[in-house]
């Protein structure tokens, strides 16, 4: 019997979560030909970015080449028994990353989620050797007389570590190394420091995942607080914890909302600080309790968050409102410079970006920078359709307990920041950009921005 059938079976005697679906093939990730036809101008090619889609999506070795890079992109970890290191609770599997890995009836606790997402693998610190009888010169390694046989018989290393596997020996720093103070914070140890912050019995985890070879992880269990914005529209409260054995980040704790009717996310500030983070060092188990301790301290954060939301509710938005309101969030999501001048929604409409134009005087370089103007317009207006259909969505202007109010017209931007095919994330590893961004990066600060510009409204 395998270990799903052994966790199924335990489960259903214990009443914990059982596997509804489970999806370990990774050649399931399905190829967007739009992700490669970001940037497109219907001229220049002769055909529309429809047109080119439709041949890309007729030609099998372009669709080959996109599907092999998206399964590179996802950079999900699959475990030696072909299982991927992912699961995702049923409540939350509209957000599930490609409906890979497990989707669990409901949410699990620590030991659970370990095994779901089979996170009980040990981490460990092993110093960087190199031959003794290496001739830095030549770069090459001469074995003679002295070493015939071990070639590290003598170990030259100057307080440089890698993180391993000890199940299969991965070098979990790719390539870089760490110090000798650096301590390794076991995954399973990072539940445990969430059990404790979250308390009354310990976390129930809807999510939890590896990256990689299992460089990182993260880990989102619910908050047993949990408020309503308005009728039918309620919050929930959620402690993500995001870990890492490649040497390039802190362990880090923070709150997150979500909108239980879109998913939308919203990090929570906590005293002044965007989380809770700490280093890896010889007192870092110690630091990780004092972390929890200021973070149970700091959900004083959540009433402010709920006092937010409600100002947001409160503030009255119609449809000229709104829709100079998602001008202003473009200036955060597209950055562009024309004519040494940043495009806003304010030098778009007083004239001094066409001014600045008009004041070059050699044609040629006018003409690039009117093409580029062209560009950027049609890149906002395409984008504000977007965030104008979310915001007339069912989710949003069309619940009646949220229509023609800021929080509505936040909600639309929150939900195009998360959610939008528009947004794209460059590289090999796509997956993980996306949410980094959501969490901690492009996407965040969008939604902290917006939230700002509305909250602006309601004292003006």
């Amino acid at each position: 019997m395998n270990l799903d059938n052994v966790i199924n079976e335990t489960e259903k005697r214990n009443g914990g979560p059982q596997i509804i679906k489970q999806n370990d093939d990774m050649n399931s990730i399905k190829a967007n030909p739009f992700d490669s036809l970001q940037v497109w101008d219907a001229a220049e090619f002769g055909m529309t970015r429809e047109q080119a889609i439709e041949e890309i999506k007729n030609d099998p070795v372009q669709m080959g080449r996109l599907k092999e890079a998206a399964i590179k992109r996802a950079n999900l970890n699959q475990a030696d028994d072909g299982s991927i290191s992912m699961f995702v609770s049923a409540d939350l599997q509209d957000a599930w990353w490609h409906e890979l890995g497990k989707c669990i009836s409901h949410a699990a606790n620590s030991q659970q989620a370990i095994e779901l997402a089979n996170m009980g693998f040990i981490a460990k610190k092993v110093p960087l050797m190199v031959p003794a009888n290496y001739d830095a010169n030549t770069d090459e390694t001469k074995v003679g007389k002295s070493y015939p046989h071990n070639p590290y018989e003598k170990m030259i290393h100057s307080g440089a570590y890698a993180v391993v596997r000890e199940d299969n020996g991965h070098n979990l720093t790719q390539g870089k190394s760490v110090g000798g103070r650096y301590t390794v914070l076991q995954y399973s140890e990072v539940f445990e420091i969430m059990d404790e912050i979250v308390g009354q019995g310990g976390a129930k985890f809807h999510s939890a995942g590896v990256l990689g070879g299992g460089e990182r992880a993260w880990m989102l269990a619910e908050l047993p607080e949990e408020f309503e914005a308005a009728e039918g529209d309620n919050i929930k409260l959620f402690l993500l914890g995001v870990g890492s054995h490649d040497g390039t980040g802190a362990t880090k704790f923070m709150l997150t909302s979500e909108r239980v009717v879109c998913a939308n996310t919203l990090r929570q500030a906590l005293n002044g600080k965007d989380c809770i983070s700490f280093r890896h060092t010889k007192n870092q188990k110690a630091r990780a309790k004092q972390a929890a301790k200021a973070l149970l301290m700091a959900k004083v954060g959540i009433e402010r968050l709920q006092a937010k939301v409600a100002r947001a509710v409160d503030v009255t938005v119609d449809q000229t409102q709104a829709e100079d309101y998602f001008a202003l969030c473009l200036d955060d999501i597209v950055e562009t410079t024309v004519a040494d001048q940043r495009v806003t929604a304010a030098s778009l409409t007083d004239g001094s970006l066409l001014s600045s134009i008009l004041e070059i005087t050699d044609l040629e370089e006018r003409q690039t920078e009117e093409k580029r103007l062209d560009r950027c317009k049609n890149r906002r207006a395409k984008l504000l359709k977007d965030i104008i259909e979310r915001y007339e969505s069912d989710r949003n202007n069309g619940m009646v307990s949220i229509r023609d109010t800021g929080w509505s017209a936040y909600n639309a931007v929150s939900e195009f920041a998360d959610h939008s095919p528009l947004n794209t994330y460059k590289g090999d590893r796509k997956a993980e950009k996306r949410f980094d961004s959501v969490l901690m990066g492009r996407a965040n600060q969008i939604k902290q921005n917006a939230l700002e510009l509305v909250l602006e409204m309601t004292v003006a």
